[in-house]
């Protein structure tokens, strides 16, 4: 017989010891990775059942399988990179309090060295991002979600007044946000948004792909010789509030491959004025495809990048977690994907090491809570991370954990926009 599928819910705090001095919750969002997440012990129908149920609404909310063309499923770009080059510090270096070593190698780019990898709040990204765009001297392509960096803006305007070919896609959900009348938070148009419509940028829009889906993309391409792209959204949250990476490349097969993303991305798009009232459409066509599995991992082959939407996303993820030997090692901000978790069971079933730090305020979400509870009573250890502030933040809502990346074995990453979830891999526009 069915079970009806119970919600889970945070364990209850233990009562403190008479005379016991009282326990104080951590005073910094590192203090409080110490904790694995916390759920009751629930019967192991009970849990599946909530994973089963909170997947099924997902699937409802997506409302995708007749709406992703039949070609997606054949994508083969990917979103692995080999780490062989890269050296885990000793345990006597790796304490990271906000200042660690990122252990990245230099990317020259027009006389300049760029990180290849880059981890808020370890190093300033915004600066980063500010010293490509002012050594930029041809052109500039974006694809971004949210914008709203001042530090930014000013290097973008800068560089357009220098002749630099500056051009932008933006998520049509930020552009013209749409609020239902009862809404108790109100969105809006930022600020450096409309700078970039005043003073005559190149934007377009780009809307969802699928009903629910967004442009959820953050990257750009300068020069034609230098991307970047990761979890960092280019806002004042990501620099100041958030856990994020980027990854800097001057690999020739790589630039290219977001540079034609970027053209198939600005095929789709309209302009700004056309985009207030545009009705999007759900039929479009794959994105670019390399059709090469250029990464060989413990006897796999695995894509080397992929633009979502399509089935390669959550299918590539599961091959590298299927092909890892030692440990599979996950930074989530949302972690639901049923692909990617039962590929986790089974890692920890065969004796691979499975840890995982998500994102505090969504692992709190009931109905993203299930698939972290579930993994956690499989054998994973789970902890939850709010972002580098914690209890001292100004703005405690924006602290967040918002990476998006696995390590498997220590020796292959897997990074990008997208979360391990079903909704990024076939709802949105993604990069990997």
């Amino acid at each position: 017989a069915a079970l009806a599928a119970q919600p889970l819910r945070p364990a209850a705090a233990k009562a403190d010891k008479p005379g016991a001095p009282k326990q104080q919750p951590p005073k910094t969002a590192l203090e409080g990775l110490k904790t694995e997440l916390g759920t009751p012990e629930p019967d192991a129908n009970d849990l599946a059942g909530g994973r089963e149920h909170a997947a099924r609404s997902f699937e409802a909310k997506l409302g995708i399988m007749s709406a992703v063309p039949a070609a997606l499923t054949a994508f083969t770009e990917g979103a692995f990179h080999p780490l062989a080059k890269v050296q885990t510090p000793p345990p006597a270096q790796a304490g990271d309090d906000g200042g660690g070593p990122t252990n990245s190698r230099p990317v020259k780019f027009n006389g300049e060295n760029f990180p290849s990898v880059a981890f808020r709040p370890n190093e300033p990204v915004e600066a980063h991002l500010v010293r490509a765009i002012e050594s930029s001297r041809e052109s500039i392509q974006i694809a971004l979600y949210e914008f709203s960096s001042r530090g930014i803006l000013k290097a973008l305007l800068a560089a357009k007044k220098r002749g630099v070919k500056l051009e932008v896609i933006l998520c049509d959900t930020n552009v013209n946000p749409r609020n239902a009348p009862d809404a108790s938070y109100k969105r809006y148009r930022s600020e450096q948004i409309w700078a970039l419509i005043r003073h005559g940028v190149d934007v377009t829009v780009l809307g969802s792909p699928t009903k629910n889906g967004i442009n959820h993309h953050k990257f750009a391409v300068f020069d034609g010789k230098m991307a970047e792209y990761g979890s960092y959204n280019w806002t004042y949250t990501s620099e100041r509030n958030h856990y994020e990476n980027v990854i800097f490349t001057a690999d020739a097969g790589r630039v290219k491959a977001y540079k034609a993303a970027w053209k198939h991305l600005r095929a789709l798009s309209v302009s700004v004025a056309e985009s207030a009232t545009k009705q999007w459409t759900l039929d479009i066509p794959p994105p670019p495809s390399d059709a090469k599995k250029r990464i060989s991992f413990n006897g796999a082959k695995l894509p080397a990048w992929i633009f979502n939407p399509g089935d390669l996303f959550e299918d590539s993820i599961a091959a590298a977690i299927d092909a890892s030997q030692v440990s599979v090692d996950a930074a989530a901000f949302v972690l639901t994907s049923r692909k990617m978790l039962d590929a986790l069971d089974r890692a920890i079933k065969r004796g691979v090491k499975v840890r995982v730090v998500a994102d505090k305020s969504q692992s709190m979400n009931e109905h993203i809570q299930p698939f972290l509870g579930w993994l956690q009573h499989r054998g994973a250890q789970v902890r939850i991370l709010s972002g580098p502030n914690g209890e001292e933040s100004d703005f405690p809502l924006a602290e967040k954990m918002h990476n998006k990346y696995f390590i498997f074995d220590g020796k292959l990453v897997e990074t990008g926009s997208g979360n391990p979830s079903k909704n990024a891999g076939v709802a949105n526009f993604e990069n990997a």
